[in-house]
């Protein structure tokens, strides 16, 4: 992922949209960290979310009710590449969230869910 912080580092956007104006996709490089994050949209709401770098890969996939705005469903993966200080590790998530909404805007969200965090060698718990 990106540090958000580092203000120094030129980073390079790239959106994609459709005929109606709906966003596509957006891709964000980083020439100095050899990094890419994309999004993926659909239907004008982030589906999944891409990220590469040379020491990891992670991916987020959302899932919404029928045509709802909010989702209701988050998947996490990642993984992260070995290094002098730690071995390669991975890192799944599930999370349900359930909204609340009254006249159309968010009111209330309760977030459960599961993680797993495992280094290489270990079994995943």
């Amino acid at each position: 992922m990106f540090n958000q912080t580092d203000q120094s580092e030129p980073q390079h956007y790239e959106y994609t949209f459709d005929d109606q104006g709906q966003p596509v996709s957006m891709t964000v490089r980083s020439e100095e960290t050899h990094s890419e994050t994309t999004t993926a949209y659909q239907n004008g709401r982030v589906w999944e979310i891409s990220s590469t770098s040379p020491v990891s890969d992670a991916k987020t996939y959302f899932q919404y009710t029928d045509k709802g705005d909010y989702f209701t469903l988050v998947f996490h993966t990642m993984h992260q590449e070995a290094s002098e200080d730690s071995p390669a590790s991975s890192m799944e998530e599930a999370d349900s969230i359930c909204v609340t909404e009254n006249k159309g805007l968010l009111v209330k969200t309760v977030n459960s869910g599961m993680y797993a965090n495992w280094n290489e060698g270990e079994e995943i718990p």
